[in-house]
């Protein structure tokens, strides 16, 4: 027992040397650029890797649905779709689901066709806004498509959170929120003009 203590002091005084060495080495010194004053989550190398282990989760999200969609002769552009009309609460304009998806009107328009001939959604008629406007609402096929899918995913999500504190994950719902905010991409967009 005393040496596993030993060890585990050791250890510790190995680890907090670590961290002071890495403190000195990110003290500002003259001449240095702005990054090497971000802490170190918001460091190029760091935010990359982010955001190839985003991406990557996609993919794996998209490989899992996959096997529904292709049983079902639809794609993940359908499933988006599907999800985006979902999440609006059962329905949605055709140009709002154009904006979300950041998809082309043509792009849009085949899956939605898809979508249509098979059931999995209707046309309701007109937004009563703007008379223009067509609106999209998922059918009972396409509501249980959907939740079948949901189910998929958040299956994904719980094994993933359920290896880390309940903490972590609000603040990495926090964080996600965040991307997702409009007002954050429109000054960004705005910022690199």
């Amino acid at each position: 027992m005393k040496q596993l203590l030993s060890h585990a002091t050791q250890y510790r005084s190995h680890e907090n040397q670590a961290r002071e060495e890495q403190s000195r080495k990110e003290q500002p010194q003259e001449g240095k650029a702005r990054e090497n004053l971000d802490p170190l989550f918001l460091r190029t190398q760091a935010l990359t890797e982010d955001l190839a282990h985003l991406a990557a989760f996609e993919a794996r999200m998209r490989r899992i649905e996959r096997k529904t969609l292709h049983s079902l002769h639809l794609g993940s552009a359908q499933s988006a779709a599907l999800q985006t009309i979902a999440q609006n609460g059962g329905s949605c304009c055709v140009n709002e689901l154009q904006q979300r998806l950041s998809v082309s009107k043509q792009s849009l328009h085949k899956s939605l066709e898809k979508l249509l001939t098979a059931g999995y959604i209707e046309k309701r008629g007109r937004d009563e806004k703007d008379r223009r406007r067509h609106v999209l609402a998922l059918t009972a096929k396409g509501d249980e498509l959907e939740a079948r899918l949901g189910e998929q995913r958040a299956s994904v999500l719980k094994k993933a959170y359920g290896k880390v504190a309940a903490q972590q994950v609000e603040g990495f719902r926090h964080t996600l929120a965040h991307l997702n905010d409009d007002k954050i991409l429109k000054n960004h967009d705005r910022n690199r003009r």
